[in-house]
């Protein structure tokens, strides 16, 4: 498995530090554009102090086309079903103060 952002695991590894506590998830098993505040919990879209959860049950991709920030990220949770998949699109910026947690099954 691998991530634009360098990320590289074998299949079937999970990669986990201390999962932070998710402020904001994002909502539905539907594809859509990180930009859309209507697709979070919040109901906006996340801002760089933010832990932030792309892990409900489904196949999905969240798209990143703009740059954006982080306080940490959880892609997947042991145990989902379907793949849950960040895209950040080409010549974007994704930055991450913390940790980012991938869990692949």
């Amino acid at each position: 498995m691998s991530f634009p952002f360098g990320l590289f695991l074998p299949p079937n590894e999970i990669a986990h530090a201390q999962s932070p506590t998710c402020i904001v998830y994002w909502k539905d098993p539907i594809s859509g554009n990180w930009n859309d505040g209507s697709k979070w919990s919040t109901g906006t879209v996340p801002t760089s102090s933010d832990n932030i959860c792309i892990s409900v049950d489904g196949t999905y991709t969240v798209t990143l086309t703009g740059n954006r920030w982080a306080q940490n990220l959880t892609i997947g949770e042991p145990g989902n079903t379907g793949v849950q998949t960040l895209h950040i699109g080409s010549g974007v910026s994704f930055t991450l103060a913390g940790h980012v947690n991938v869990s692949a099954e």
